[in-house]
């Protein structure tokens, strides 16, 4: 049962970014592009690889940490030995990668609201760049036209 947690999980986790991959580059403005729901969606997912990584080592507590110890006649355990370590150690660099990619991503957004771009909530980030404001016709230089209205040249 506790094989199946991490299977379950992995295939919707790989669905899941699979979808928000194809949406990056499919949809041109969609809310599952936008870093509220990314972070929100990795956080997500990070708390429940969290849950799961800890039941599953739990459940295999019992089992060795060194599988070279299995005797040799039993070439069988000691193969499954080797596939439940190698598995233990998978599930938790998954959960690590998840959360390091959601507080990477956080970070990055909240740095750049910091630094007045806050059109990084509101538009697709593999679309954003700061120095462009959150329409397309946003410029450094309409300041200057603000600016000039009224005033004779």
């Amino acid at each position: 049962m506790a094989d199946l947690f991490p299977l379950g999980l992995s295939i919707a986790t790989l669905i899941l970014l699979f979808f928000m991959f194809l949406f990056n580059f499919a949809v041109i403005n969609s809310f599952l592009v936008r870093a509220p729901f990314q972070i929100g969606i990795l956080f997500i997912a990070s708390v429940f690889w969290l849950a799961f990584n800890a039941f599953s080592t739990s459940r295999w507590a019992h089992i060795t940490m060194s599988c070279g110890s299995i005797p040799g006649e039993y070439a069988d355990a000691r193969a499954w030995c080797r596939d439940v370590q190698g598995l233990k150690a998978v599930v938790w660099i998954e959960w690590v990668m998840l959360t390091f990619t959601a507080f990477l991503t956080f970070r990055h957004a909240i740095t750049q609201q910091n630094r007045g771009h806050t059109h990084i909530w509101t538009q697709p980030l593999v679309r954003y760049h700061p120095r462009h404001g959150a329409r397309r016709g946003d410029s450094e230089f309409l300041q200057f036209e603000k600016v000039g209205v009224g005033m004779a040249f």
